[in-house]
């Protein structure tokens, strides 16, 4: 089985994928890596890094059959969606990669859990702590879903409430 998480930065999608860590091939901290390796990201982001964090999503996701991710092809068109409303990067970058994302939610059977937001964003030193940017990204990330037609389950609440909503769609699965 397939599940990714999807939400703005600091919503709680880590935080739940640890919960299931010693049952699942996890994919995370994909853009912290590239980030490290100097792909710019957030609101400083630009062609060439939104190209490499999308292609390596789909490279991990292409090589395993079974895994739970706490980021996915649609929060990197979201950043990517961005960085084209502010001028930083030209539209077709974003056109292309909605139409993969497309292609992807086509071909894959994949289970999307979307986290919105509901506290405040935590610093870590790598994400942004810019709310206008983070309510900017959920939205996109709503759009996204909505136009690609990712049927979807909310998460919300507490770390237990979370985690059982997860425990019970997977279950459901099978």
């Amino acid at each position: 089985m397939k599940y990714i998480f999807v939400g703005t930065q600091s919503t709680g999608k880590s935080t739940i994928l640890r919960q299931f860590q010693s049952e699942y091939n996890v994919i995370t901290e994909v853009v912290r890596r590239l980030a490290k390796e100097g792909v710019k990201i957030n609101e400083m982001g630009d062609e060439e890094g939104q190209w490499a964090i999308f292609n390596e999503y789909k490279k991990l996701f292409s090589e395993q059959d079974n895994y739970i991710s706490d980021r996915g092809l649609v929060d990197v068109c979201a950043y990517t969606k961005y960085l084209v409303d502010q001028g930083s990067i030209d539209e077709s970058i974003y056109t292309e990669q909605l139409k993969q994302l497309k292609e992807f939610v086509r071909d894959v059977q994949a289970t999307y859990f979307y986290f919105p937001i509901e506290f405040p964003v935590v610093a870590d030193g790598v994400r942004s702590v810019d709310e206008n940017f983070r309510k900017a990204i959920d939205e996109n990330i709503r759009a996204i879903m909505k136009e690609a037609k990712i049927n979807h389950v909310i998460i919300t609440g507490s770390v237990e409430h979370r985690v059982s909503i997860v425990k019970e769609c997977m279950l459901a699965k099978y």
